[in-house]
């Protein structure tokens, strides 16, 4: 959906017209640049999904060893550590 807008608004700025030659170059760079966060947005994406499920894996398989190191973390946090 990013990309789809981004390449929306990289068309609208070729089309413009009446715009300095420089502010163009400068707004398709810009676009550009947008263009390259939003492709490792969506890896990082991917990498916290896979580090979600893992957890979740984690959580599952030692139950008890997720509730105390809960516990010892809330008692930390209750004492401002």
């Amino acid at each position: 959906m990013i990309q789809d807008n981004l390449k929306k608004l990289e068309g609208a700025i070729r089309g413009l017209g009446a715009v300095d030659p420089k502010k163009k170059t400068e707004l398709l760079g810009l676009v550009e640049a947008l263009k390259a966060e939003a492709g490792r947005l969506s890896t990082t994406h991917q990498a916290i999904g896979r580090l979600t499920q893992s957890v979740r894996a984690f959580e599952g398989a030692h139950p008890k060893l997720v509730e105390s190191v809960d516990e010892i973390s809330r008692l930390l946090s209750s004492l401002g550590i």
